[in-house]
Order: C-alpha cells, then sequence, then structure tokens
C-alpha cells in the first residue's frame, strides 16, 4: 500500500492539487505485482544473479536492441527526474517495462536457454529495480536483498563495480552505449506479437509451428528469434518490397444530420446509389446521384485486403502473410 500511494502520488506535477481516489492506487498495485512476477520469471530463467558479459558478439540482435532501448529509457528518464517532471518519468518507465521488457523481450527470452539472454535479462532487471526505486522504494529493496544482496556480499568487486546490498545505495544506471538496429528490432518484436495473437485467435498452443510465414519488413538480424519463438519452419523476409495488399472501399456513411436537412427528398436516391457502387470520390468531394457531397458530409470506410494464399497480419506499418495447413 505505501508504495502504491507513492506511485499515485508521482503522477502529478509540483505544486498541483492532486485530490486523493482510492481507486487511483489500482494502478500502482498491478505495476508491483507485475514487477513482483517478472522478477521471479528472470530468476527462474536466470539463476545466476550476476552473469558474465558474453562476447560482443555472442549477444542476438534482440539483446542489443533491449539494452539499447533501455539505455534511451534510463536518459529520458534521468533528464526528467532532475526536472522534477515526476509524472512523465513514471508513465514512461511503466510502459516501457511492461511493453518493451515484459510483452515483447521476456516473452521471447522464455524460449532461449543461452548465456547470452541470462546476461540481458539480469542486466536490464538490475537496472530497471533502480529506476523504479524512487517510485516502489520498498518491493524494489526487497527484490533486491532477494535476489542481489547475498551476490554483492560474498564479491566484494561488485561493491567496487557500483553495486551494494541496498538498491537505494547502488549507482545509478548509466546507459551501457549498445548499438542497434532501433527499427528493426521494433518491427522484430511486432512480428512475434502478431503471429503470437493469431495462434491464439485460432487456438493454437504457442509451440505449435507454423508452415510458412512472410515478412513484408526489414527484421534482418532478428530472423532467428521469430523462427525460434514462433516455431516458424519456412521464414522469407521482404525488406524493402512492399506487400501484397491493397487498401478497398467497403461503404460511404453519411451525416445525416447535415445531408437530411440539405438534400431532403434526394437521400433516398443518393442511398439507392450508394448501394449500387454509382458514385465517385474526387479528393474531399463525393459525386453522387447527380449533387456532390463536401468533406464534412460523409465518411468513407476501407480495410486491407489480400488476394493470395494465407492469412494477411498486420501491425503498424508491418505486413505478415501466414501459412499454415494445420
Amino acid at each position: 500500500p505505501v508504495d502504491a500511494t507513492r506511485y499515485w502520488a508521482a503522477g502529478t506535477a509540483v505544486g498541483d492539487d492532486f485530490p486523493f481516489k482510492e481507486k487511483d492506487l489500482r494502478a500502482g498495485e498491478k505495476l508491483i505485482r507485475k514487477l513482483w512476477n517478472a522478477s521471479k520469471l528472470v530468476e527462474s530463467l536466470a539463476p545466476e544473479p550476476f552473469p558474465a558479459e558474453p562476447d560482443d558478439n555472442d549477444l542476438r540482435e534482440l539483446d542489443r536492441w533491449l539494452l539499447a532501448e533501455l539505455d534511451s529509457e534510463i536518459e529520458r528518464l534521468t533528464e526528467l527526474l532532475e526536472n522534477r517532471e515526476f509524472s512523465k518519468a513514471r508513465d514512461g518507465l511503466r510502459s516501457f517495462f511492461w511493453n518493451t521488457f515484459c510483452d515483447d523481450y521476456l516473452e521471447i527470452a522464455k524460449q532461449r536457454d543461452d548465456d547470452a539472454a541470462a546476461y540481458t535479462l539480469r542486466t536490464a532487471h538490475r537496472r530497471f529495480l533502480k529506476l523504479f526505486a524512487p517510485l516502489l522504494a520498498h518491493v524494489t529493496e526487497e527484490l533486491w536483498h532477494d535476489m542481489y544482496a547475498d551476490a554483492i556480499e560474498a564479491d566484494d568487486t561488485l561493491v567496487a563495480d557500483g553495486a551494494s546490498d541496498s538498491v537505494h545505495l547502488a549507482d545509478w544506471p548509466e546507459p551501457l552505449g549498445v548499438d542497434a538496429d532501433h527499427d528493426a528490432g521494433a518491427a522484430a518484436t511486432a512480428v512475434v506479437g502478431v503471429i503470437r495473437k493469431y495462434k491464439s485467435e485460432n487456438q493454437l498452443p504457442l509451440n505449435a509451428e507454423l508452415d510458412a510465414v512472410e515478412v513484408y519488413a526489414d527484421v534482418r538480424g532478428f530472423e532467428a528469434d521469430i523462427t525460434g519463438v514462433m516455431h516458424v519452419a519456412d521464414l522469407t523476409v521482404h525488406p524493402d518490397a512492399d506487400a501484397p495488399v491493397e487498401t478497398v472501399i467497403t461503404g460511404i456513411d453519411l451525416d445525416y444530420a447535415t445531408v437530411g436537412p440539405k438534400y431532403g427528398e434526394q437521400v433516398g436516391d443518393i442511398e439507392a446509389a450508394l448501394a449500387q457502387d454509382d458514385y465517385e470520390i474526387d479528393g474531399d468531394e463525393l459525386h453522387v446521384a447527380g449533387v456532390t457531397l463536401l468533406a464534412d458530409e460523409f465518411s468513407v470506410e476501407k480495410t486491407r485486403q489480400y488476394r493470395g494464399d494465407g492469412e494477411l497480419l498486420e501491425a503498424d506499418d508491418v505486413v505478415v502473410i501466414v501459412n499454415n495447413d494445420a
């Protein structure tokens, strides 16, 4: 309750009135549970508290991407806290932890068992505890003691490197300076996300193998993560080609509050012409039944269609075609 209250209180600017509402504590309570559960998952996936840093070439592109994204978040968060913009700092950190780390990276890392994933998980996790410490002072300290304090007490070199048996005495994290392809990493995690959703909607287990997947986005370097976590037998990447989809008009909606009084008895003729697709769109104008409707008098319904084999999946600017005979 104390940490939830502290989290809630950080949601306003210094000097602003902020009326207390018990329901507003729920977001903090949910975050605390998420942080705790994610921490326990990290501990199970990477039992060694301080894994040795692998050679640079041994880190997968996805590992580098996560650490590079975390570098950017540390820089953003540090500046906001220095400027006492607590609400922006809090909300951005929560979003990054929940979405980028938990929903994207952690879901993929669960399918791996290698030193690079273990190092990335633990490195990111320790940094998250430090970043959350000003907001969630008690739960971060408990997790730090539970997961890191014994190892720090047993190894003096860790203390010299800025660790401490208290998260509140540990050095504030500095960016690691990891280089990664931001756009490719974001696209790769989007691909994994839409395939995961596809399996869920089709009542397929996550480990069900898909025969073939085509990706129309530049995810080069991340292919192994996509095929490994989503069990894709044949992955084809089209980094530069246009996706074979087209946008088609599925309907025209009239603003009757405007069209009715303006055109009166002609509305029936307009509706009949629209039902027969007998109209022409010219920029912001609609020519139908001998009249011209202006932009505020109608709206166009559109959808994206794929006419080839397989099922079309989309997320942001990423297009995925799934072919699966199972």
